[in-house]
């Protein structure tokens, strides 16, 4: 048998796959050997890629011959590439002891189309539109008459010419044996479809545009195609459908990736996994058990939508307004008023939020924003109910999706207050919610930290709190995501997530009674009763979606949301449901400005109208989406939609972050839980950025209001701080002045919003010893304490310096070296009042990060900085992380880092701790920023070899600095 992997190379995915491969496969690492600097993408990246592997069980032949010995006997694997890419490639085959060994009989050639080959594998140097000298490169080295022959392709030749990829697909027909498999990207809802612009202008940004798509944008196009080049057998699914079959992936493999990874981006997946297909063609005879999955059906063309009778209105339109506002995605939405809707927590740009936005029919009356509680914690995928006239419960969410939240809040219009309820006795998110009768709370299902699925009913009632409910009839199984709606004591329950990761489809009936013995819900299926359900192809198989009265009379409206094993397409993602008919009905959608991603938005029915606030989604590596505003569904005779977003006041509690102005991938710096000292090494030794939080740093979380720190410090004391006209602090142009004032009026000045940094100083030598917080600060020392966990760093202090910081940014800059000649210096970042964005990049993006010779900080102001003006930004790799009170930052020496408050106020302690054992820098390093001294040496060696080169004519010069730069260059990529 003959493998053909007909791959052109790509960086991206070949990083991805190893990101992939360090965590689902960690015994066969392969990828690692042609990645120099791995890269851990972010959950839905891995996913995706998982997935993809999984589907052409990675082409890799490496992978195959350690995987699968027995299987690749009388088997050789032929790659085919660029000559430049392939002789690069076995370059590292040739070096490495891990690869060469799994082949025998091995020879290296530089000259001609055959780079390598060997007794199991051999490596091609040619362009795939020259496929006479492709034909006959091969007749060189196999009869390929004799043997069946598998093509594999992974998202590489849509990158062709389609003619010439066209003329490929024909030629490998001609073998008598062959089979065909083929994973690309097409457009199952066309290129106006959020996603898919997205990733047709992300390849078209790389110069790389997908040239097929364009002439074969649907499946069906795509098998039409492989069938009129000659394969008889051409079957085809999207990726999503194959994740949901049994015969494809077991429950069993779905659910063990949770183990490894926690993942709550199902939106996001699926919107990846619907737009990319596998394909499999096939010719002569053979075993094709590896693809029985496939073979089980012919899959209807891609483009058959569900059959539906369109709603009897002539156009349905969603007017929009206000896109600037409302750009988070799984926030909770709730009525507080007819003319009020309250827009609460969700993701936003950068990082989770506990802030609100007011929806207002009445933008002239004085509707108040509902303020941000300080220790509500921000919270996404929560409900917020309504439960009388200007009142809502909030009830639980999540921080990371290993963190569900408990706890409920009640909050009240008329006295713009938060009040802590009983928490719900299990943490949960992705639940649902609806109000009773006597302002009274229904929850169903929902997701905990560990993974699990509720299947429980719980009613909360302001005297009595939370009430296990009974459950009886038509009980539906645990379940996360589903769509719930209430119309007093009765409603509706639709779709969902099972706890073995399919979507379910269910329309379910309930009907609720409450005594003074039990509380009691009776839940009903009536799926069946819906006029041709069969023919519908599963119309309640919806997760993540929303349910709302209809404005154009009786029945409800389902909106949005992802399908079980499909892609929803315009016609039918928002559906009219008749309840008493039983009936089903499209909408002929209409929207006034862009088409919304029907993704994390919060669906609300307001009079007069059906509101769509918020959403989006993150499209793979493609880029983010943000509907931003709202979109209003009026009733018919109107034409505008009403509704608008209040102008908010920004105060100190609800400001949200501004967002980063590169729009260069970046990726969250990961939380941790940790249990004891061991797990804080391990990350030590990892030297990855991480939040941790669960941990306790003590009393001044609580404590440390302006008031009382001026009462306890002192409100006379002098204090040296910085003070700057501008935001942003620039240490290289000494932007800002070094004044000195009184502790209590530099606290006085902070709170009335001027720029004002204070990092603290040694009370006994400020200019030669290192701060120490608890002899600096005696007054409040015992306020804050290193948890034990963090033991390592209490014995391997350097400083410990308080920082409080008004509205400014902190210039980019990195930490490093101790002067005892004992350790580079890592540190943590304790933050004790009000919130800190920081954003952070590997120690290797520092070449483009505008830093001058001997500088450790940098000029350049990454929060407004771009690509477009600063070019070099695109080739950075960001991460960013939200500090909130309790929250500990461990930043690994040599990251650089700059920060800045996002709600105009910021008090933290920051400890710098030893974690290398030599090449410290000499002489005094009070602020532990100097550098390392075999780098301050080198720069003065530097200097005197640059000198002896000064008699020389200067393009002489030139020429052996350069080459002595390239030497350079070779030993640092050697480290």
């Amino acid at each position: 048998m003959l493998t053909l992997a007909l791959l052109q190379t790509n960086n991206s995915s070949i990083v991805s796959k190893r990101s992939v491969e360090r965590l689902y496969y960690p015994d066969e690492h392969f990828f690692r050997h042609f990645v120099k600097k791995p890269q851990r993408r972010s959950p839905t990246i891995n996913r995706g890629y998982w997935l993809r592997m999984q589907a052409l069980d990675d082409p890799l032949p490496f992978q195959c011959l350690a995987k699968y010995p027995e299987k690749c006997h009388n088997v050789k694997f032929v790659d085919v590439d660029y000559l430049k890419l392939m002789t690069k490639k076995c370059a590292v085959i040739a070096e490495t002891e891990q690869l060469r060994r799994l082949l025998s009989g091995v020879e290296l050639n530089s000259l001609g189309n055959v780079v390598l080959r060997s007794d199991q594998y051999f490596a091609v140097g040619c362009d795939l539109r020259e496929l006479e000298e492709l034909e006959r490169v091969l007749a060189g080295e196999v009869d390929i008459t004799q043997c069946l022959v598998l093509f594999t392709a992974e998202v590489s030749v849509t990158y062709m010419d389609v003619e010439a990829a066209d003329a490929l697909i024909k030629w490998a027909a001609g073998f008598h044996s062959s089979r065909f498999c083929l994973i690309e990207q097409f457009l199952p809802d066309g290129r106006k479809h959020p996603f898919a612009d997205m990733m047709l202008r992300h390849f078209e940004k790389l110069s790389t545009p997908l040239r097929s798509i364009h002439k074969y944008p649907r499946m069906e196009d795509q098998q039409k195609r492989f069938r009129d080049a000659g394969w008889p057998l051409a079957v085809v699914h999207d990726l999503w459908k194959l994740w949901n079959m049994p015969e494809f992936l077991a429950a069993g493999q779905r659910m063990s990736l949770n183990a490894i990874e926690p993942f709550d981006e199902w939106e996001e997946f699926a919107l990846f996994a619907s737009h990319y297909f596998l394909l499999f063609a096939g010719r002569g005879t053979g075993n094709d058990e590896t693809y029985g999955a496939l073979l089980q059906e012919d899959p209807p063309p891609d483009n058959t939508a569900i059959e539906l009778e369109t709603v009897n209105i002539s156009q349905v339109t969603f007017y929009s307004s206000a896109k600037q506002q409302g750009c988070r995605r799984f926030a909770a939405a709730v009525p507080l008023t007819d003319q009020a809707v309250a827009y609460q927590g969700g993701l936003g740009a950068n990082s989770r939020l506990n802030s609100s936005e007011l929806v207002s029919h009445d933008v002239g009356a004085d509707n108040k924003i509902p303020s941000s509680l300080p220790g509500l914690q921000p919270r996404m995928c929560h409900t917020l109910t309504r439960l009388e006239e200007g009142r809502c419960l909030l009830v639980g969410g999540r921080a990371s999706p290993d963190k569900a939240l408990a706890d409920c809040w009640i909050y009240d219009l008329s006295t713009d207050k938060w009040h802590q309820a009983e928490d719900i006795a299990t943490p949960r998110y992705r639940h649902c919610a609806v109000g009773l009768p006597n302002s009274q709370v229904l929850v169903f299902g929902g997701k905990t930290s560990n993974g699990d699925v509720l299947g429980d009913c719980l009613v909360w009632t302001q005297n009595l709190g939370w009430k296990i409910v009974c459950m009886q009839g038509d009980i539906p199984p645990p379940c996360f995501g589903a769509a719930m709606i209430a119309a007093a004591s009765s409603g509706i329950l639709v779709g969902g997530m099972t706890a073995k990761e399919t979507v379910l489809e269910g329309y379910w009936e309930w009907s609720f009674e409450m005594s003074t013995e039990c509380a009691l819900i009776k839940f009903r299926n009536t799926s069946s009763q819906f006029k041709d359900f069969a023919r519908l192809e599963s119309p309640f198989c919806r997760f993540g979606a929303s349910l709302a009265w209809s404005p154009f009379g009786s029945g409800l409206l389902l909106v949005g949301g992802v399908h079980g094993t499909r892609m929803l397409r315009k016609n039918n993602e928002i559906l009219l449901i008749d309840t008493t008919n039983h009936s089903i009905a499209a909408l002929d959608l209409e929207f006034h400005t862009r088409r919304p991603l029907l993704i994390g938005c919060s669906v609300v029915s307001a009079p007069e109208a059906v509101m769509i606030i918020g959403g989006g989604a993150v499209c793979f590596s493609f880029g983010a989406f943000w509907n931003g505003g709202l979109w209003a569904l009026p009733v018919a005779g109107r034409d505008e939609n009403s509704w608008r977003f209040q102008e908010k006041t920004v105060d100190s509690n609800s400001a949200d972050p501004a967002p980063m102005a590169s729009p260069a991938a970046i990726s969250h710096v990961q939380r941790a839980s940790l249990k004891s000292g061991q797990d804080f090494e391990r990350i030590l030794n990892k030297a990855q950025p991480v939040i941790l939080d669960g941990l306790d740093i003590g009393a001044c979380t609580q404590n440390w209001s302006f008031a009382y720190l001026k009462e306890r410090i002192g409100a006379a004391r002098q204090v040296t701080v910085h003070k700057a006209e501008r935001e942003h602090l620039d240490f290289q142009t000494k932007n800002f002045s070094y004044v000195s004032q009184s502790f209590g009026d530099f606290l006085d000045a902070v709170e009335g919003g001027q720029k004002l940094y204070l990092r603290s100083l040694s009370s006994e030598g400020p200019a030669s010893r290192p701060t120490k917080f608890s002899q600096d600060f005696p007054e409040i020392s015992n306020d804050f304490s290193l948890p034990p966990e963090l033991d390592f760093v209490f014995q391997n202090a350097h400083s410990s310096p308080l920082r409080i910081s008004g509205p400014v940014i902190m210039w980019l800059h990195y930490d490093v070296s101790h002067p005892d000649k004992h350790t580079v210096m890592a540190n943590v970042l304790c933050q004790a009042r009000g919130s800190k964005r920081l954003v952070l990049y590997p120690p290797d993006d520092v070449s483009h990060l505008c830093f001058t010779p001997g500088a450790s900080s940098s000029s350049l102001n990454v929060f407004e900085t771009t690509p477009e003006t600063y070019p070099p930004l695109a080739h950075t790799h960001p991460y960013e992380a939200v500090l909130h009170p309790g929250d500990i930052l461990f930043i690994p020496a040599l990251w650089l880092h700059t920060a800045s408050t996002t709600n105009g106020v910021s008090v933290s302690v920051n400890i710098f701790f030893k974690n290398l054992k030599s090449g410290y820098s000499v002489g005094k390093d009070v602020y532990g920023n100097r550098d390392l001294q075999p780098y301050e040496n080198g720069r003065l060696g530097l200097a005197r070899m640059v000198k002896s080169f000064e008699h020389l004519p200067a393009e002489v010069g030139k020429f052996y600095l350069k080459r002595l730069a390239d030497e350079l260059m070779q030993k640092a990529n050697e480290f």
